[in-house]
């Protein structure tokens, strides 16, 4: 069983279309995305056959509406089939003490719940309330759900509607703010208040690519209040470094060239092991590229990058050891995995994978987080589920999304990332 809400993308890459028709000058000609059979209607209203495997035929499109097909990539709500699992599964005494705070692809949603999974704490907030009057960029998958949410600690949160914007929410899940720069995957927030996001823009870039647009990728720094600061576009920050090739010898450079998926403001914890992971710079993930890079804002370059056996690996992080930790999709016998660097060389020092007895996968998005006691939690997105395990690899906790979907609730939402805050980080609970 597979997808349950078709978005814009599977968080994957799209596929590699069949041999196009030759083209009128100034024409576009897209393939359509299969659409759902068996009497649906589609996104534009539209009767589907009731029976059969379908296609929509191809059409001219124009460039600008490409460019608006490219910004609106996004992900599927639910991907794979439940296990029946719901709620707090596992809770040894061994587990990390503290909130869970998470999204789900069920609905633009945060939570925040306790080690039993007990509620604590909601907020909400709807694409059409947070940017009213806003266009959905092509389609209105990227806001059905926020794809990534920061907690602060008054109980505020920062969520992004994939690809359409970053809204701000007090605890009641009022507006103070929205930035409608079309936001995307990740932020982090500085110990000032200013706000460090991922943003993307298609365009037609002639360097990249003579005849398609494809998706630019920026990291914008904020001000507290939305203001923007700085934007750096990724592509010239890799134009200025040795590594641009990995985007030019690519064969097909075409669509979201970067997909990077997630971002980290350096504290300067392995600066000692390569200078280029000094405190200010961002380490970024790049999935299309399968490839890891380090961002020097001041500079406006790529200063270090690195391409492993590694594929399509999301939430690279630097350790309060200095180590490097990643998620690796689907790297080693197309299995995910968890795996630790020494940055010097990249020499794999640990990994966490799959096995018979425990077996874990998710093909798109995922999370790993290093927690005080050592232990390692873990998100296994495209199944929603997220466990933590011990540093002998024993799951001591673990939790199922409770969200399902189906006739039989045979569907799970995501969760794209879980987030375990100390127990003394929201006060206001109290209040």
């Amino acid at each position: 069983m597979w997808l349950l809400v078709l978005l814009a993308c599977s968080g994957s890459p799209p596929a590699d279309p069949a041999p196009e028709p030759a083209r009128k000058p100034g024409v576009i000609t897209r393939i359509r995305q299969p659409q759902a059979a068996n009497g649906a209607r589609n996104d534009t209203g539209e009767d589907e056959p009731d029976a059969g495997l379908w296609n929509k035929a191809r059409e001219p499109v124009s460039l600008e509406d490409e460019i608006k097909a490219l910004e609106a990539i996004g992900y599927v709500g639910g991907d794979q089939e439940a296990t029946g699992k719901v709620g707090v599964t596992v809770h040894d005494p061994r587990a990390q003490p503290g909130l869970n705070f998470w999204v789900s692809g069920h609905r633009p949603e945060a939570t925040l719940m306790d080690m039993d999974g007990k509620v604590l704490h909601t907020w909400h907030r709807s694409y059409e309330q947070a940017f009213p009057g806003g266009e959905k960029y092509s389609n209105k998958h990227g806001s059905e759900f926020w794809r990534r949410a920061w907690l602060l600690p008054t109980g505020e949160i920062l969520a992004i509607f994939e690809g359409h914007g970053l809204v701000k929410l007090d605890r009641n899940s009022n507006v103070v703010w929205r930035w409608d720069g079309r936001a995307h995957h990740d932020l982090e927030v500085l110990p000032d208040g200013r706000i460090w996001v991922l943003a993307r823009k298609g365009d037609l870039i002639p360097r990249v690519n003579a005849s398609q647009p494809v998706l630019e990728d920026f990291a914008v720094l904020l001000s507290p209040d939305g203001e923007v600061l700085q934007e750096i576009s990724l592509l010239e920050a890799l134009d200025q470094s040795d590594g641009k090739h990995i985007l030019y010898d690519k064969r097909r450079r075409r669509g979201d060239i970067f997909h990077t998926n997630s971002l980290q403001v350096l504290q300067g914890r392995a600066e000692q092991r390569d200078p280029a992971f000094k405190a200010g710079n961002l380490l970024l993930s790049m999935r299309t590229l399968s490839a890891i890079m380090v961002l020097d804002p001041e500079k406006k370059a790529i200063v270090w990058w690195h391409q492993g056996e590694y594929k399509h690996q999301h939430d690279p992080k630097i350790l309060a050891n200095g180590h490097l930790m990643l998620f690796d999709n689907i790297g080693y016998r197309q299995r995910s995995a968890v795996r630790e660097f020494d940055v010097k060389g990249m020499r794999q020092l640990w990994a966490y994978t799959h096995t018979p007895q425990h077996p874990f996968f998710s093909r798109f998005t995922g999370s790993a987080e290093r927690l005080e006691n050592g232990n390692t939690l873990i998100a296994e997105s495209g199944y929603g589920r997220v466990f933590e395990i011990a540093p002998g690899d024993e799951i001591v906790w673990e939790y199922h999304n409770p969200n399902r979907a189906g006739d039989q609730n045979q569907f799970v939402a995501i969760i794209p990332d879980l987030i375990r805050y100390p127990l003394d980080y929201a006060p206001w609970l109290d209040e």
